[in-house]
C-alpha cells in the first residue's frame, strides 16, 4: 500500500487535478495527505519486515542526510531561525518523498510499474502542453505564456511558450520533465525487441519531442539535445556515436525554432549571465554554508532566479551543501553508467541493465 500511494501523491503532485479539474479537493491538502499516508503505511511495512532499512553506511543515506544537515546550517549560521523553520518544513517533504519511493521500489515489477506511470505523467504533460498551443488552451483552460523577443532593446517578435500547472507553471520546468519522461519511453520501446513494440513507442517519443519543442525554452532544448546525445553515445559504438552526432547537429541547425534567429545574446541570456555573476558575489559573503537555502532570489534584482541549478546550489548552500547535491547527482548519473554497462545473466537483469542505460540520459538532460 505504501507503494500504491506513493504514486498517488506523484499523480496529486505533478498533473495536480485539484488545481484544474476538482479544485473542490484543494482545500483538502490531497498531495499532503497522500504523502502522510504514503509514509505511515511504508513505516508499518519496515515494522512488518516487508520492506527492509538500506545499511546506514549506504551512500544514498550519507547524501540525503548530509545534504538536509546542510539545507538547516545554511539558515542556521546566519541565525537566522525563521529561515530554518521554513527549510525543516519545505525540505523535509523532499526527503520524505525521496526516501518512501527509494524503499518501496524494491523489485523489477515495481520498477517498471513506476516508470509506466511517471511515463504516462510526462505524456499527459505533452498532450496538455500541445492542445494550449494549437487550439489556445490546455486543460482547464490554461492558456500559454505569451514571451517578447527582444534584441538590442528592441521588441523583434512574440512566442508562445507551452507549460503546465503548479511547479511546472514555466516552460523551462515543463520542458525538462518532458525531456525527463523521453528516455523512459525509449526503455519500453526497446523493452520487447519486436516490430510491434519499437513502432509503438514512436508515438510517445514523437510527442514529447513535440511538446518540448512548443515549449519554445532554449534550456528545455538544450536539455533534449543533451538527453540525446548522452542516449547515443550510451547506445551505440564509437562509430555510430560520430555519425549520429554529425546527423543531429544537421537537424539542429535546420529546426531551430525562431527565437534562435535573434542573436544570441539577446536580453534574456543577458540577464542569466547578469544573474549568475550576481549569485557568484553572494557566494562570496558566505561561501562554506551558503546565503541559505531558497534565499539567493533575495540578492538578485528583482528577486529572479538564477536559471542555473549549479549555481544556486552552491550560492545557497555554499561549498558544504554542494559537495552533498553534487554528490547526488554525479553519484546517481555514475551509478547508472556502471550498471548500464554489465553483463545481464537473466531476464531481470535484463530489464535492470537496460533501465539504467535509458535512465543516463534523463539524468543527463536533467541537470
Amino acid at each position: 500500500m505504501g507503494f500504491l500511494f506513493c504514486c498517488i501523491h506523484l499523480f496529486f503532485l505533478i498533473i495536480r487535478p485539484q488545481d484544474w479539474a476538482v479544485p473542490w479537493l484543494a482545500p483538502l491538502r490531497p498531495v499532503l495527505i497522500c504523502q502522510m499516508l504514503a509514509v505511515s503505511l511504508t513505516g508499518l511495512d519496515i515494522l512488518s519486515g516487508k520492506i527492509r532499512l538500506p545499511d546506514l553506511k549506504n551512500p544514498w543515506w550519507v547524501l540525503i542526510n548530509g545534504l538536509f544537515l546542510a539545507v538547516l546550517l545554511s539558515h542556521a549560521s546566519h541565525f537566522y531561525f525563521a529561515g530554518l523553520k521554513f527549510a525543516f518544513d519545505d525540505f523535509l517533504r523532499i526527503y520524505l518523498t525521496f526516501v518512501v519511493i527509494w524503499l518501496n521500489i524494491n523489485s523489477r515489477q515495481k520498477l517498471e510499474v513506476f516508470t509506466f506511470f511517471f511515463l504516462c505523467m510526462c505524456i499527459f504533460v505533452a498532450v496538455h502542453c500541445i492542445l494550449m498551443i494549437h487550439t489556445g488552451y490546455g486543460f482547464g483552460g490554461q492558456t500559454a505564456n505569451l514571451r517578447a523577443i527582444r534584441s538590442g532593446g528592441e521588441i523583434v517578435g512574440v512566442v508562445r511558450q507551452a507549460l503546465y500547472y503548479g511547479t511546472f507553471n514555466d516552460p523551462n520546468d515543463a520542458a525538462q520533465l518532458m525531456t525527463l519522461g523521453l528516455p523512459l519511453a525509449a526503455y519500453f520501446t526497446f523493452r520487447h525487441k519486436n516490430v510491434i513494440s519499437f513502432l509503438v513507442g514512436l508515438l510517445p517519443i514523437g510527442t514529447l519531442v513535440y511538446a518540448v519543442y512548443l515549449t519554445q525554452s532554449r534550456g528545455g532544448y538544450l536539455s533534449m539535445a543533451i538527453a540525446f546525445a548522452v542516449a547515443f553515445r550510451k547506445f551505440l559504438t564509437v562509430k555510430q556515436f560520430i555519425i549520429a552526432s554529425a546527423f543531429g547537429v544537421l537537424v539542429l541547425v535546420m529546426f531551430l525554432p525562431s527565437r534562435f534567429g535573434a542573436r544570441i545574446l539577446d536580453q534574456s541570456m543577458t540577464e542569466r549571465v547578469a544573474f549568475w555573476g550576481e549569485a557568484n558575489y553572494a557566494f562570496k559573503t558566505s561561501p562554506i554554508f551558503g546565503v541559505g537555502y531558497k534565499m539567493i532570489t533575495d540578492y538578485i534584482e528583482g528577486d529572479r532566479a538564477t536559471h542555473n541549478a549549479y549555481v544556486q546550489a552552491y550560492a545557497d548552500l555554499g561549498v558544504f551543501g554542494y559537495i552533498f547535491w553534487f554528490g547526488f547527482v554525479a553519484f546517481s548519473f555514475f551509478a547508472a553508467w556502471r550498471i548500464g554497462d554489465l553483463k545481464p545473466e537473466d531476464e531481470d537483469d535484463k530489464s535492470l541493465v537496460l533501465w539504467a542505460k535509458c535512465i543516463v540520459p534523463s539524468l543527463a538532460g536533467m541537470y
